[in-house]
């Protein structure tokens, strides 16, 4: 039997705050110092995406389902969600 996933995320890029140490991330490769994505994480799209896909094609749930709690014990690299 082969399972598909699917991988969607999105977030709203915003100008970075001065005093934030977040930037604009995709894939894991920082493409702005100047942006943000609005996230409780680092908000790369690109690994949320994938997270999505192999999550929903082993069967579990989405991004969401499990993000919030790695979030909130202080995990907020995308990389360590995948």
């Amino acid at each position: 039997m082969q399972r598909i996933g699917i991988g969607l995320d999105s977030h709203r890029i915003i100008k970075k705050d001065k005093k934030s140490d977040k930037h604009l991330k995709l894939a894991g490769v920082c493409v702005s110092e100047e942006h943000c994505a609005l996230a409780d994480s680092d908000g790369d799209v690109v690994l949320h995406s994938l997270c999505n896909a192999l999550s929903t094609a082993i069967g579990g749930g989405s991004l969401d389902t499990w993000a919030g709690e790695m979030y909130r014990s202080g995990i907020v690299d995308s990389k360590c969600f995948v």
